[in-house]
């Protein structure tokens, strides 16, 4: 039979107080936390943008994004870079046409982009 643990029970950098545990519940001195972290909604749609893509409310919808223009408004002040835009029509579910802006990254903006994530291609300044 299996002896029962005793103390908080974690995995290696996921606990409140970033400490690892041992198997007995004891806090251990030589052991490192690692933290992992899971890619948010802003920095997939971020990465999205920053590969090249431009989405309209309905296509961000696809990507888990139900609100593009706040998440637009937001990676603009968080990192400073700026969105180009424009104003399309798209077929709508009742057979009429709506209007919607689409996002996406050029020049500049698109390069910084690529930098924060990660993306730049070698070679290209």
């Amino acid at each position: 039979m299996s002896q029962t643990q005793k103390g908080p029970q974690t995995v290696e950098g996921c606990g409140p107080s970033q400490n690892a545990f041992s198997r007995t519940g004891g806090e251990t001195s030589n052991t490192k936390s690692i933290k992992i972290v899971k890619e948010g909604k802003l920095d997939k749609m971020l990465r999205l943008f920053a590969s090249g893509m431009s989405f309209h409310r309905f296509q961000a919808e696809r990507v888990g994004d139900h609100c593009v223009h706040s998440s637009v408004a937001d990676l603009q002040k968080r990192h400073g870079i700026y969105f180009d835009r424009e104003f399309a029509k798209v077929n709508n579910r009742f057979g009429s046409q709506t209007a919607v802006k689409r996002y996406w990254l050029e020049g500049d903006n698109l390069a910084k982009a690529r930098k924060i994530c990660g993306l730049e291609v070698e070679g290209a300044a």
